[in-house]
């Protein structure tokens, strides 16, 4: 389900069904593919640093002929042969390759009954050559950048972010070449699945933003470790390293909008046995914790994620005003406590939409719960009933008793949608104050009011309830009180 502000939730469904697998070893020359139903152990460990990615693959009871071929055999100590180890894995019968990388050891062992022939590989594009290149004053940074990985060769050039400037003097580099790309670029070069990409630390690959939640496979509780957000979820081989990922728990106070800066697939595919399989998420985030929140990733009102693909640069696509990244920013260095800000150009402030006066809701759920999409669902829906208001009843005071419900207290009222709109930020119950709900009523309904539902809720204290959505002619009624 594809959300307007570019973000997607991950499709859980496909986890539900067999997950097959293939690995093919290539000399350039000779070819050889093997898979599903045969067992494998896997592990594999993607990630933006300088270290190279690496993997290991365990296959059991391949036929002697496959186990006892050059191809599948490799001497730690012979660099003279280069092999290339792809492996791809997924669901219902999709395959995605998660690794590329050159086999660096390779041999067969019996184990009881089991005959296995384990692989350990490591990034095939990693450049260890040492170089020294000089460049001319007015060369670009950029300019310098292509012309080492063109030298290189065995690299395919991805995402290039803001890499911008020249060298003033005339300037010499020397060293491995990746040390003196990142030299270039200010350590913000990786190489993943053979392809270099440079991203600034509010970039990220042209991706759609997965959501990942318990519905959508996330295992445990997000926890902080040193510099990182780590989560562990359903084997999911779609991720890529330099992407957006929102997490959303309930039970951590780590949830909010990380780039993926590492992860690692662990698991066992078979035919013939159960095996698990997980991802574990590593997001890097700043000193600005215990939240990892948008200013720690990148991304701040005044400076949202670029997201790149190639030498093509973009806003990320959201729909959300900047003052919203703010209220994220402070809900969760406050340990949900939200601002006493006004909404937009109301007199609504934050706090009266999030924990309104007798609300169920708590601090700690709208820590926990609360998203950028629910914010600006919020906004949108003040801004419309405060215009409509000031409009058909100027001067009036408006009382909210709900905007934005946790989980929790939504569950508490008996006669709540399990999917209320209120859950999103989507809609508002209110009452004015002075004025009798049926006067307001009558004077909301007989108006035309585009993208508005109107009824009331309760069968004892009245309350008007808008949200938007569009019903028939433009408002839907629901009872009346005479």
């Amino acid at each position: 389900m594809a959300l307007k502000a570019g973000i997607s939730y991950i499709d859980n469904t496909q986890f539900q069904n067999q997950c097959t697998w293939e690995l093919s070893v290539t000399d350039g020359v000779n070819t050889h593919t093997v898979g599903y139903p045969l067992t494998v152990d896997f592990s594999i460990v993607r990630n933006t640093f300088a270290s190279a990615n690496t993997a290991t693959f365990s296959i059991y009871n391949l036929s002697p002929s496959t186990r006892s071929s050059d191809l599948f055999f490799q001497d730690r100590f012979n660099t003279s042969t280069y092999k290339v180890v792809t492996f791809k894995a997924g669901y219902n019968g999709h395959l995605i390759t998660c690794f590329k990388g050159r086999m660096q050891e390779s041999y067969t062992k019996r184990q009881g009954t089991e005959i296995i022939t384990t692989m350990q590989c490591f990034d095939i594009g990693v450049p260890r050559d040492y170089i020294n290149v000089t460049f001319e004053a007015g060369t670009t940074f950029k300019e310098a950048y292509k012309t080492i990985i063109e030298n290189l060769g065995q690299l395919e050039l991805g995402a290039i972010g803001s890499l911008e400037g020249e060298f003033k003097t005339p300037i010499t580099f020397e060293g491995s070449a990746l040390d003196v790309l990142n030299e270039i670029t200010g350590g913000c070069t990786y190489i993943d699945n053979g392809i270099i990409n440079t991203l600034q630390p509010n970039e990220c690959l042209d991706t759609s933003v997965p959501i990942l939640n318990a519905d959508t496979g996330l295992l445990n509780i997000p926890q902080r470790r040193n510099a990182e957000i780590v989560a562990e979820g359903i084997f999911n081989p779609n991720v890529e390293v330099g992407q957006l990922i929102e997490v959303q728990s309930k039970e951590s106070k780590f949830s909010g909008t990380f780039q993926l800066t590492g992860f690692t697939h662990k698991g066992t595919i078979s035919g013939a046995v159960a095996g698990s399989r997980t991802t574990t998420y590593n997001f890097l985030v700043g000193a600005m914790m215990p939240n990892g929140n948008y200013a720690t990733t990148g991304t701040t009102e005044k400076q949202p994620f670029t997201k790149v693909k190639k030498e093509e640069k973009s806003a990320v696509a959201t729909n959300f005003g900047a003052d919203v990244y703010g209220v994220i920013e402070y809900i969760r260095s406050h340990n949900g406590q939200p601002p006493t800000w006004k909404v937009g150009h109301t007199n609504f402030t934050w706090k009266q939409l999030l924990l309104p006066a007798g609300t169920w809701n708590t601090q700690s759920q709208v820590y926990s719960q609360v998203t950028v999409p629910i914010l600006q669902n919020c906004k949108v829906i003040a801004e419309k009933l405060y215009d409509y208001v000031q409009v058909n009843l100027p001067g009036s005071k408006i009382k909210i008793v709900s905007n934005w419900r946790s989980i929790e207290t939504n569950a508490k009222l008996k006669n709540a949608s399990k999917e209320s709109v209120h859950l999103r930020g989507g809609a508002i119950d209110f009452h004015i104050e002075g004025i009798t709900n049926k006067v307001v009523f009558d004077k909301v309904f007989n108006k035309t009011w585009d993208k508005f539902t109107y009824m009331f809720r309760t069968k004892t204290d009245y309350n008007i309830h808008v949200q938007n959505t569009l019903g028939k002619n433009g408002a839907l009624r629901i009872g009346r009180k005479a």
